[in-house]
């Protein structure tokens, strides 16, 4: 009696003659053939998948056999959720998706977009229980924008026209980086506060500083600045700069 027995961890095929490893396992152990074929049929009985053919090919399904059947239990089953007559599943979309309830982007980490898997209506996670639209059964089209119809000018310089502009650029990029480039335009300083490059309307606007209240300045602990020392370096004499 020549069987075959399917393995499901390892997804090979194995062809064993059961009656002849049987009669030597009672040979070694001393059995009775009333517990011999008690034993087989045992045997049998616990057998995950036993298939009284050979698979054309190795690794290929024996006759009968069905591959849903394995590993059916670490399936993940996704959630489905019923409104209006929608059937909702949570969706992860990588084009430009919009909501068809508030017309809005789908976008965010994770599954945000649901999908009904009858009519293929595209609706944030938020939406899903306030569409009014009853489900039809018939595929609506979803609210994609596409970036652009065809091909379209970029804004901004060629890839090649830009190679030809670096390539004739005068300066070598290590004089740029060095910051030895000469600036194309060097303003003339009378001193270190002169105010010729700046506008009148800054330079000449009237400086309006904080009132200070000596009742305000009072109730302040002066306690926690001791150890500090600020002195103004515009009101310092030559004899105190060090």
């Amino acid at each position: 009696m020549k069987m075959q027995k399917k393995w499901d961890r390892f997804k090979s095929s194995v062809n064993m003659n059961v009656w002849k490893e049987m009669c030597e396992a009672a040979v070694l152990y001393g059995y009775h053939p009333t517990m011999l074929n008690h034993g087989i049929t045992l045997m049998l009985a616990n057998m995950p998948r036993v298939f009284p053919n050979v698979p054309s090919q190795p690794g290929m399904p024996c006759q009968g056999e069905d591959r849903s059947i394995y590993r059916r239990g670490a399936r993940r089953w996704r959630k489905l959720y019923r409104v209006n007559g929608h059937i909702f599943q949570a969706k992860r979309f990588n084009r430009r998706a919009f909501c068809a309830f508030c017309h809005d982007r789908i976008w965010g980490l994770g599954r945000q977009g649901f999908k009904c898997i009858q009519c293929k209506l595209l609706v944030h996670k938020k939406c899903h229980k306030l569409v009014q639209i009853p489900c039809t059964n018939e595929h609506i089209e979803p609210i994609i924008k596409e970036d652009h119809n065809g091909e379209t000018q970029a804004v901004g310089i060629a890839r090649s026209e830009l190679i030809s502009e670096l390539r004739d650029f005068p300066e070598p990029p290590p004089d740029l980086e060095q910051k030895q480039v000469p600036p194309p335009y060097k303003p003339r300083l009378d001193g270190d506060r002169d105010l010729a490059n700046f506008p009148p309307e800054f330079t000449d606007e009237p400086v309006h500083l904080t009132p200070d209240d000596p009742r305000v300045i009072e109730k302040i602990d002066q306690s926690e600045f001791e150890g500090f020392e600020y002195v103004n370096p515009l009101l310092m004499s030559l004899e105190d700069c060090v």
